[in-house]
């Protein structure tokens, strides 16, 4: 702004001197992963080189014991032994069966398939779904073992492999409710001696 003299009116300040601009950080370090001529996994690499002759793939694998498949790019399912796997699974599909029997407040699965001779139509009702259910949870874990050991298919994860297994199906005749015996027996007070 100037004045009728064409003088300004503020004197202009000097300009000031640019603060030297700092560069910016480095990026942080990509993380590379590496295998060597074998497809073993050496490692994850944040910056770092890996050791001569090491080979990168795009991903690290799950477990660091899976051999990377140069063909079909992609990492080999980890081996595991067959007797280890087996039980792993069996007592996974025992206990998974044992809770399904539990919902009708049996045992476990064996006694609820007890019940499969039982005179009582409910009971009788209930321990045939129980055998059946059996049968076919076993039939399913031990078909699975088999294609696992066959290479047909990769072991699943545990989790993963129950949600896979059938459901217990209880018959229309059975009761949701537990009976008036087992739900007289939950009110006992243990805190009281026993007569006698």
């Amino acid at each position: 702004m100037t004045d009728e003299g064409n003088e300004p009116l503020f004197e202009s300040l000097p300009p000031e001197s640019p603060m030297p601009e700092e560069p910016p950080p480095p990026p942080p370090p990509v993380a590379r992963y590496f295998v060597d001529a074998q497809g073993a996994f050496l490692g994850t690499f944040f910056g770092a080189e890996p050791e001569a002759g090491a080979i990168e793939v795009p991903a690290a694998p799950r477990d660091a014991r899976q051999v990377w498949d140069f063909a079909g790019a992609t990492w080999h399912s980890l081996q595991v032994d067959a007797a280890e796997l087996t039980a792993r699974f069996v007592q996974a599909v025992s206990v998974y069966m044992d809770q399904a029997a539990r919902e009708r407040r049996y045992d476990g699965i064996l006694s609820l398939c007890t019940y499969a001779t039982s005179t009582d139509t409910t009971f009788a009702a209930e321990g045939q779904a129980g055998v059946d259910f059996r049968d076919t949870c076993w039939r399913y874990c031990y078909d699975t073992l088999a294609d696992v050991q066959a290479g047909k298919r990769p072991a699943p994860e545990l989790d993963a492999f129950l949600g896979e297994l059938p459901r217990l199906t209880w018959p229309a005749t059975s009761t949701a409710e537990p009976t008036k015996v087992a739900a007289l027996a939950d009110q006992v007070d243990e805190s009281v001696p026993a007569a006698g």
